[in-house]
């Protein structure tokens, strides 16, 4: 036979106080290396003082570190763009001099 499905009892005012409070949002810039590594002495910080786990702090202080290779490369990329248009055009002037 077929289990009889019970329907989730509606939100009331009795039962929402026992529901889990939403996940605390964290906001930090993280633009730039600089953020990154503030953000990465917090961690550090937070951890000596046993505030957060020092398993959780190694993964945390793991994903600043890719996000900082991360941004370094896009920096890196950037960078070369702009040496290659400058020497895009540097070499269009050659051209029409000679």
């Amino acid at each position: 036979m077929a289990e009889k499905r019970t329907k989730k009892p509606a939100a009331t005012r009795a039962n929402a106080a026992n529901r889990p409070a939403p996940p605390v949002r964290v906001r930090a810039r993280l633009q730039t290396i600089d953020d990154v590594k503030r953000e990465l002495a917090k961690v550090y910080r937070e951890a000596r003082a046993k505030k957060i786990d020092t398993q959780d702090a190694s993964r945390l202080a793991n994903l600043l570190f890719i996000l900082s290779r991360l941004i370094e490369g896009s920096d890196l990329e950037a960078r070369l763009d702009a040496l290659e248009r400058a020497t895009s055009k540097e070499s269009g002037k050659w051209s029409t001099r000679h």
